[in-house]
């Protein structure tokens, strides 16, 4: 979502700084998106290998 904006008065100042806090909230559900499938693949090779540590006793 981006708002354009054409207006040079405090509802373009406004608008401007809406855009730039959406950025920016892209930005962090990115990070947690990633963040979250890094802990999922290694929760994935730890059970793997808890599994494989009771498997060979």
């Amino acid at each position: 979502m981006h708002l354009d904006i054409v207006r040079q008065d405090e509802i373009g100042v406004l608008a401007d700084a809406v855009n730039t806090a959406i950025a920016q909230l892209g930005q962090i559900v990115g990070g947690v998106k990633q963040a979250s499938k890094s802990i999922s693949s290694a929760t994935q090779q730890f059970a793997a290998g808890n599994t494989d540590l009771f498997a060979a006793n």
